[in-house]
C-alpha cells in the first residue's frame, strides 16, 4: 500500500480529480487551512466542467480535493470503523468480504486522530455507485452507510496532521447492489496501471479483534451488519428513502462524539450544525432539534483559521462565499443562500451579510464596501454563473418530479419512490407562499373526501385532477366550481390550495385590470378566484394561455426600451355561483363541478373541520405521492388510441387512475361526460349558440354570405345580441363560429366558409345525423388554417389567443 503525498504535484492532484470525475462524482477543491471551497465553488455547487477542473488543479495545487457523496449525488460511501463501536469495523467489513467477494471500488483511508474522546482508529472509507437495493448496518457494526448529501476529502487530505491514503483504483466504481448480488470475484478485478498500489478496491486490513462478542443489534440479530433481503427494491415504494442507521442507547452522547469528530476535521460550526442535523434526521430524529442546537453551541465547532482577522470586503466575501450565483431562464442575476433564491439586487441578501458580518466584529460594514461586494456578487451571477430555469413549486429534475416544502427541503418524487432533499436553486420564492407539512409515507389519499364535497360518481375525475397538480410542465384544466350558496365551495377550493400550494392569499377577488390579474397569477402556482359571476372574453382568453402556457411582454417602465418576458403554466380554480364561464374556448380547457347545498346535519363547525383536516393533511399528502411514485411506473407503458383535449392531462390522468387501483378507461369516460356537460354548458350560456340550434332546428342546409347569415342570427337573438358572446360585426361571425365548433358538432351541425366571389364570402350551415369526422374536430391546426387563409375583410386579425402585452407589472398586488 502506497501513501499519496506532496499536494504540490500537480499531475497527481489532476489525475486523481479527473479520475473521480469520470467515474462520476461530484468534485470540490478546498483550501486546506480554512475547508472552504475555492470561489466561485461551494459544497453546493462542485466543479461541473472537466476541463475546468484540469485547468482549476493546474492552477491551485495546493488545494484539498473533496467529492460530493450522498444519493442525490449518484455515490453513496461505506465507512469501516465508525463510532462508539469502531473497533467491530474490520471484522463486520470482513464478513461482508467473504460473503460477496472483494468488490472493485475506490477508496481511502483516514487515519488515526486523537479527539476529546481518546484515539480514533484508522476509518477507511469507499466509494460505490448510488443504487436503491443497498443494506442496513447495525448499531453495533462499526460501519456507516452514507447516503446523505456530505462532503469527503479524499487527497491529499490532512486530517490530524497526516494525510489520506489511497487503497483503490476509479477504474470500476462499481454499484453497491452489485457487490451485494455477490457478481464480483478477486478474479474479476483489472489489474493496476501503478504496480505498488493495490487494485483490490476493498483491501482487507487487520484491525484491532473485537474485545467482546458483538452485542445483538436494535433488530435482535446477533450479527454486526444486516442485509436487506428485497432483491428489488430496499425501500418500499412510497416511503421517504432516509438511511434507517441504528442509534445507540443514548443517542445524545453519540451525537455528542459525531460532533467532536466534525470539530477535530476542521469544521467550522455552519457546517458542524448541518452535519449534525443530518445526523439527527438519517437516525429517526433521536434528539429534539434544539438540543442539537445547543450541543454544537457546547463543543464550539469553529474554523482553524479565525475569520475575525478578516475584515472590510475581504470579510463580506468570506462571509458570502456559500452564496450560490446564478442567473435565470430570461438572464435575471439571482443569489441562492441558506437555501433561499434572492433576486439581485436583493436588500434581503444584502442584510443577511450584514448581521454576519456585525455578529463576527461588532461594528456594521461601511455601506460602500457592502455595495461594492454586492455589485461583485451580481456580476458574477449575471455574466459568470450557470443559467437555471426556476419554476414556482412544482418542477422537475433528471427525470423526477421536484415539489418545494417551502422550508429549505424538497420532495423528491421517482418512478423508485419519495424521499425529501436538501434545497437547491429551482423554484423562485415568494412572500405569500407559506411551508407544507412534512407528508406521511402510506396515508390514504381518498381521506379528503371527508373534506371535500364531493358526490361518489366523481370523486374520481376530482382524485386525479388533485394529483395531477403534482405533476409539472401540463396543461391543466381550469377547475370551475360552482353551486348554491351554503354549498362549501369556499372550502372545496380552500383545501386544494392548502394541499398543493399553500399561501397566505388563499382565496382572491378577480383584480380590476388585466395587469394585475397576468400578476397574480404568476405569483402563484394555484390561483383561486372567488365570487366571480361572469368573465368577459379577455380575461377569458388570459385564463387559456395560463393554464396551457403564457408568455406574456411588458416593459417595466415606459422609459424602458428593453423587452422582458414573464412564461408560466399555472392552475386556475374559479368559483362562482352560477357558472361563470361563457367562452367556449375557456370552456373546452374547464372541468366544471358543481356543488349542492349541504344538508344542515351534515354541517360541522368550522374550527372542528379545519382541525380534522390538519390532523389528515399529511398522510393525504403522502397517499398522493404514493400514487404519483406508481404513476410514473406506469406512465410510460400507456397508449391511448384517441385522446381528449389537453392530451398530457388525459394520458397523465389514466396513470395516475391506475396507480390509484381504479380504471383509467373510468378516468377517460368521467372526463368526456365532463367535456359533454361543457357542451352543454356553453349551448346553455352563448347567444350565438342558441340562435345557431334555432336557426338550424327546422331545416339540413343553409347557406348564405357572411353578412346575410350575421343579419339572420342576430334577428333570432333579439334583444340578447347585445351579450358579449354574440358578434357585434359581420366579420367577427367566423370567429365566434369556430370557437363553438365542437360544441355545435355535439349536436350534429357544421359549418364551412368558401372562397370570396363577387357576392362576398359564403358560409354553409350543414345538419346531418353523422358528421364528418373532420368537421366535428375541434378548432386543430388545419381547420385554423383553413380560417387563416381567406379572412373575411382586408388585413383582420387571425383567429387565435393573444399575446398580452403591457407596460409595467408592479411588484405587489392584492397584498
Amino acid at each position: 500500500m502506497t501513501k499519496i503525498i506532496g499536494a504540490g504535484n500537480k499531475s497527481v492532484l489532476a489525475e486523481e480529480a479527473l479520475s473521480l470525475f469520470d467515474n462520476g462524482a461530484k468534485i470540490l477543491l478546498t483550501n486546506p487551512d480554512t475547508g472552504q471551497a475555492i470561489i466561485p465553488y461551494s459544497e453546493r455547487n462542485p466543479i461541473r466542467d472537466r476541463e475546468h477542473l484540469e485547468e482549476m488543479c493546474h492552477e491551485h495545487p495546493n488545494v484539498n480535493l473533496e467529492i460530493m457523496v450522498g444519493k442525490a449525488e449518484g455515490l453513496i460511501a461505506l465507512i469501516v470503523n465508525q463510532g462508539i463501536y469502531a473497533q467491530n469495523g474490520f471484522s463486520s467489513f470482513d464478513r461482508l468480504c467473504e460473503e460477496h467477494g472483494d468488490p472493485d471500488t475506490i477508496g481511502y483511508i483516514a487515519p488515526s486522530r486523537e479527539t476529546q474522546a481518546g484515539v480514533m482508529p484508522d476509518e477507511h472509507v469507499h466509494l460505490f455507485h448510488y443504487d436503491v437495493d443497498s443494506f442496513e448496518v447495525g448499531e453495533r457494526s462499526g460501519l456507516r452507510l452514507v447516503t446523505t448529501t456530505e462532503t469527503l476529502s479524499v487527497y491529499p487530505s490532512i486530517v490530524g496532521g497526516q494525510q489520506v491514503e489511497k487503497i483503490g483504483s476509479a477504474t470500476t466504481v462499481q454499484s453497491l447492489s452489485a457487490w451485494i448480488g455477490g457478481s464480483v470475484s478477486p478474479g474479476d478485478i483489472p489489474q493496476s496501471a501503478e504496480p505498488e498500489v493495490k487494485m483490490v478496491g476493498m483491501e482487507k486490513v487487520s484491525g484491532p479483534e473485537p474485545t467482546e462478542a458483538p452485542a445483538p443489534d436494535a433488530t435482535g440479530i446477533d450479527v454486526p451488519f444486516e442485509e436487506k433481503t428485497d432483491t428489488h427494491i430496499a425501500i418500499p415504494v412510497g416511503e421517504s428513502l432516509k438511511q434507517e442507521s441504528a442509534v445507540s442507547a443514548n443517542p445524545v452522547e453519540t451525537l455528542r462524539e459525531e460532533i467532536r469528530k466534525g470539530i477535530t476535521g476542521g469544521a467550522d460550526k455552519s457546517k458542524t450544525l448541518r452535519m449534525a442535523l443530518d445526523w439527527n434526521q438519517d437516525s429517526g430524529i433521536p434528539v429534539k432539534v434544539e438540543d442539537v442546537i445547543a450541543l454544537v453551541d457546547e463543543l464550539g465547532g469553529t474554523a482553524p483559521v479565525e475569520v475575525e482577522a478578516l475584515a472590510g470586503e475581504e470579510l463580506l466575501f468570506k462571509l458570502a462565499e456559500q452564496t450560490i450565483l446564478f442567473h435565470d431562464g430570461l438572464g435575471d442575476p439571482y443569489f441562492h443562500f441558506e437555501g433561499v433564491p434572492f433576486k439581485a439586487p436583493s436588500k434581503d441578501f444584502a442584510g443577511r451579510i450584514q448581521n454576519r458580518y456585525y455578529n463576527k466584529t461588532r461594528v456594521m460594514p461601511k455601506a460602500k464596501e457592502l455595495n461594492n461586494v454586492m455589485s461583485v456578487l451580481q456580476s458574477k451571477a449575471k455574466y459568470e454563473g450557470p443559467r437555471i430555469i426556476l419554476e414556482n413549486r412544482v418542477s422537475d429534475k433528471d427525470g423526477a418530479i421536484v415539489y418545494d416544502l417551502r422550508d429549505n427541503r424538497y420532495l423528491k418524487v421517482t418512478d423508485k419512490g419519495w424521499e425529501i432533499i436538501p434545497s437547491f436553486p429551482l423554484f423562485y420564492r415568494h412572500k405569500h407562499q407559506q411551508a407544507q407539512l412534512e407528508p406521511v409515507a402510506g396515508g390514504d389519499p381518498w381521506k379528503v373526501f371527508e373534506f371535500l364535497p364531493v358526490e361518489e360518481e366523481h370523486r374520481l375525475l376530482v382524485m386525479v385532477y388533485l394529483i395531477s397538480l403534482f405533476v409539472p410542465r401540463i396543461a391543466h384544466p381550469v377547475l370551475a366550481v360552482f353551486g348554491d350558496q351554503g354549498s362549501a365551495k369556499s372550502c372545496f377550493c380552500t383545501i386544494i390550495n392548502k394541499l398543493v400550494d399553500p399561501t397566505l392569499t388563499e382565496k382572491v377577488i378577480l383584480p380590476k385590470n388585466e395587469r394585475d390579474l397576468i400578476q397574480t397569477l404568476r405569483l402563484k402556482y394555484v390561483t383561486v378566484l372567488d365570487n366571480l359571476s361572469r368573465i368577459n372574453d379577455r380575461v377569458s382568453d388570459i385564463f387559456c394561455q395560463v393554464c396551457t402556457g403564457a408568455s406574456i411582454s411588458y416593459r417595466t417602465l415606459y422609459t424602458d426600451e428593453g423587452e422582458n418576458i414573464a412564461q408560466f403554466r399555472h392552475v386556475i380554480i374559479l368559483n362562482s355561483i352560477s357558472l361563470a364561464i361563457a367562452n367556449a374556448d375557456l370552456m373546452d380547457r374547464s372541468i366544471i363541478l358543481k356543488c349542492h347545498r349541504i344538508k344542515s346535519e351534515d354541517r360541522r363547525p368550522e374550527d372542528e373541520l379545519w382541525d380534522a383536516f390538519e390532523a389528515a393533511r399529511a398522510g393525504i399528502l403522502g397517499g398522493i405521492f404514493d400514487a404519483l411514485v406508481k404513476a410514473k411506473t406506469i406512465y410510460p407503458t400507456i397508449k391511448i388510441d384517441k385522446l381528449p383535449r389537453l392530451a398530457d392531462f388525459a394520458k397523465w390522468g389514466y396513470a395516475i387512475a391506475e396507480a390509484l387501483g381504479q380504471s383509467g378507461e373510468k378516468f377517460i369516460e368521467d372526463f368526456s361526460q365532463n367535456v359533454r356537460r361543457q357542451n352543454e354548458s356553453v349551448a346553455e350560456k352563448n347567444v350565438l349558440c342558441q340562435a345557431m340550434l334555432q336557426l338550424m332546428s327546422d331545416k339540413d342546409d343553409f347557406l348564405k354570405s357572411v353578412g346575410d347569415a350575421h343579419s339572420a342570427l342576430k334577428n333570432i337573438a333579439g334583444a340578447d345580441a347585445k351579450d358579449e358572446s354574440f358578434p357585434k360585426l359581420p366579420h367577427n361571425l367566423r370567429g365566434g363560429l369556430e370557437k363553438l365548433r365542437s360544441t355545435l358538432a355535439e349536436h350534429n351541425i357544421t359549418f364551412q366558409f368558401f372562397e370570396r366571389v363577387g357576392s362576398g364570402i359564403r358560409v354553409l350551415f350543414s345538419k346531418s345525423a353523422s358528421p364528418d369526422a373532420s368537421m366535428v374536430a375541434d378548432s386543430g391546426e388545419a381547420q385554423q388554417e383553413t380560417c387563416r387563409s381567406v379572412p373575411d375583410v382586408a388585413d383582420e386579425p387571425e383567429g387565435k389567443i393573444p399575446v398580452i402585452e403591457f407596460e409595467e407589472i408592479p411588484e405587489v398586488i392584492n397584498a
